[in-house]
């Protein structure tokens, strides 16, 4: 029998909205292997996104459990990368700045983490951009920011929510075969 390195176990989230309650997930589960690839399909509204909030750690399910490597989901962690449809780039920071804080609460000495996020900007296609603010990238550029930004931590656990579907197919083809070189992490 294969332990479970994500487990998502009987999940509901009910959301309030005025006087009714919209039910997005109701009693979902699922159980993940390490090393395991998983594709979540389904309609627009279905409930894809909020799932994947919810294994970030970025949300909380009205009933059920989430663990990951046996430990109860409760808030984000360095452990579970995430990379959204758009790219969510705070707008008063540089690009480096933006996926610096994928690295926020990391305790590596601030040179590994300077060094990794250039890594992983130049992973990205973005190595010279650094410095720029995210209203001088195009789309496709910024949500390559948001990309490294998940994978600069290394985490065990990826989670996209349609990461390449803001960038065009050369580029998209480009992410897709340089961002499996960032792997587990090694650090």
């Amino acid at each position: 029998m294969t332990l479970s390195h994500l487990q998502v176990d009987h999940v509901t989230r009910n959301f309030k909205i005025e006087a009714d309650t919209l039910t997005a997930l109701d009693d979902v589960s699922l159980d993940v292997a390490k090393g395991e690839f998983v594709t979540i399909v389904g309609a627009s509204g279905c409930g894809k996104s909020t799932l994947l909030r919810l294994l970030a750690g970025l949300d909380v399910a009205s009933s059920g459990t989430i663990r990951h490597a046996g430990d109860t989901v409760a808030q984000p962690s360095l452990e579970r990368g995430i990379v959204f449809q758009e790219p969510r780039l705070f707008p008063w920071l540089t690009v480096e700045q933006n996926v610096a804080l994928g690295l926020l609460n990391s305790r590596l000495p601030k040179a590994r983490k300077t060094e990794l996020v250039r890594e992983h900007l130049e992973l990205v296609g973005l190595g010279g951009f650094g410095g720029v603010y995210p209203h001088q990238l195009s789309g496709g550029m910024a949500q390559r920011a948001g990309i490294a930004r998940g994978l600069v931590s290394r985490p065990n656990v990826l989670l996209l929510d349609e990461p390449f579907g803001a960038l065009d197919a050369i580029t998209k083809a480009d992410c897709r075969t340089n961002c499996r070189k960032s792997g587990p992490r090694s650090m």
